[in-house]
């Protein structure tokens, strides 16, 4: 038990020691600008990648999907860098708000070398600079901009509302300017002789993008929760020793201790191991990112299975359309259902669809019909699984008294890019498999049913894991809860 002298405020705010206050229309339009261009950024690259690889600069495709791995390990590295760097950021701008600034140019000029690739190297060059530039590019600037992006955001605030609102622009963006993308690219492309200049051009555009959505973030938004220092060892006082968790089995567990977002990751780290519901999120947003890297592979199935490019550019707008509506409704239908029921029944009706889709892989209608129903039902997926994540950053302060937001950030991009790694290496493992020669006009029975196979089959089985994993979260139900003992613990120890 500490004296009332010997208390810290260890979360301070610049303008309320509320931490609940909503954040403004401003920062929410800031963040979701950059949250947007990056995975608009990501999506064009994995959607696009592998075949600009193996069909444009003439790289194996084993060897591009081996380097997809690797580059997803690497990457992971470079999150847990970005971990412990922004706790130790010392700026008047904040910890996470200033990497915005730093990282715009650098993401440019890598995703424009990228699309680089020199067009008179032989096959043994081309693969060694494809290596150099890729790794660069995703370990020095995409991922330290997102971890740096995921971390700001919980540093804005933690009210719901805001959350859910930015989720919702985030993912109105996201799709509209993914679907535009993805037309825009294919008609560039195609439009400029679908050759190295044409995919040179695209890479600036997009660098761009990217480059201006993190100067939109670091200008319109701001940091009201920062560290000051770390937390004592014991309770404060007047806290129960024993609290009680709503919604679980009704066991008592210790009460938490003031949150500290300075202590060290060999402190942070154990406090991760202890919650719960991280590492049921990680895993589902590793399977969901496996499951969106296959999506890389719709460019070989409609050229080479439905033999007609143009299908991608219906589809971006399929999707588009019927994702726009389950997005618009997602808030809505959660005041009656709950936001899991809503992800669980999408990841079901996923699952099935898939399904349908493998067993009669070349029918156009019932494609684009289920195409379709999957976007429209998986819309809350994409709304609500980001705000489950950040809302395991207050579960486990609530827990163990350590508030290791960047560590949570950090692992769970972590998490995600072996998934995201292992579905973009599958897709070069199983074409190699299946004898794809990217220099061929058509591709034999084998490699066309290995394309099926990767793009309905594989996020089949992702889905049903997922589904029983999402299940185990109870946190949806416990986290009002927790907020609220959360804030008044602030507010005391702010005396």
């Amino acid at each position: 038990m500490t004296n009332l002298s010997e208390q810290t405020v260890f979360i301070k705010s610049t303008a309320s020691i509320d931490i609940t206050e909503p954040a403004a229309g401003t920062e929410i339009a800031g963040m979701a600008m950059a949250g947007a261009s990056m995975t608009v950024l990501q999506v064009m690259i994995s959607v696009f990648i592998a075949y600009y690889y193996t069909n444009i600069a003439g790289i194996g495709a084993a060897a591009v999907g081996t380097l997809l791995l690797v580059a997803k390990i690497a990457e992971a590295f470079s999150d847990l860098g970005m971990a412990a760097a922004i706790p130790g950021t010392k700026s008047r701008w904040g910890q996470a708000r200033p990497w915005g600034l730093r990282l715009a140019l650098p993401l440019f000029v890598s995703v424009a070398l990228v699309f680089w690739v020199p067009e008179n190297w032989g096959g043994a060059a081309k693969t060694a600079y494809a290596c150099v530039t890729y790794l660069l590019m995703t370990s020095a600037a995409i991922a330290p901009a997102g971890i740096a992006g995921a971390v700001l955001g919980t540093n804005v605030t933690v009210n719901q509302k805001s959350r859910q609102k930015m989720a919702v622009l985030f993912s109105m963006l996201t799709m509209a300017g993914s679907v535009f993308s993805n037309i825009a690219v294919l008609k560039i492309t195609q439009s400029l002789g679908d050759g190295y200049y044409a995919w040179r051009i695209v890479a600036v555009i997009f660098g761009a993008f990217a480059l201006v959505g993190q100067l939109a973030q670091f200008l319109l938004t701001r940091e009201r929760i920062a560290a000051t220092r770390q937390a004592p060892s014991s309770a404060a006082p007047n806290e129960p020793r024993q609290t009680r968790d709503s919604g679980s089995d009704g066991a008592t567990s210790p009460a938490p201790e003031p949150a500290s977002t300075n202590a060290s990751i060999k402190f942070q780290l154990p406090a991760l191991l202890k919650n719960k519901y991280f590492i049921i999120m990680c895993a589902v947003g590793a399977l969901t990112a496996l499951d969106g890297a296959m999506a890389g592979c719709i460019v070989y199935y409609v050229k080479y299975v439905l033999n007609n490019m143009d299908l991608v550019g219906v589809l971006g707008v399929v999707t588009l359309v019927s994702m726009a509506a389950g997005i618009a409704l997602a808030p809505l239908a959660s005041k009656k259902v709950s936001a899991k029921k809503l992800m669980l029944a999408g990841l079901a009706i996923k699952a099935v669809t898939l399904a349908v889709n493998f067993a009669i892989p070349r029918s156009l209608p019932l494609f684009f019909g289920l195409s379709a129903l999957r976007s429209f039902t998986g819309a809350p997926m994409m709304v609500y699984c980001g705000v489950f994540m950040l809302n395991t950053i207050e579960y486990g302060e609530y827990k163990t008294g350590i508030r290791a937001n960047s560590l949570i950030m950090s692992v769970s991009s972590v998490s995600n890019k072996i998934g995201a790694g292992f579905g973009g290496a599958l897709i070069g493992w199983l074409l190699g498999l299946g004898g794809y020669d990217g220099a061929a006009a058509t591709q034999g029975a084998l490699a066309q049913q290995m394309i099926a196979i990767i793009y309905f089959l594989a996020p089949l089985i992702a889905s049903a894991i997922a589904f029983a994993l999402l299940h185990l979260y109870k946190l949806d139900k416990e986290y009002d809860g927790v907020a609220a003992a959360l804030k008044a613990r602030k507010l005391r120890d702010a005396v």
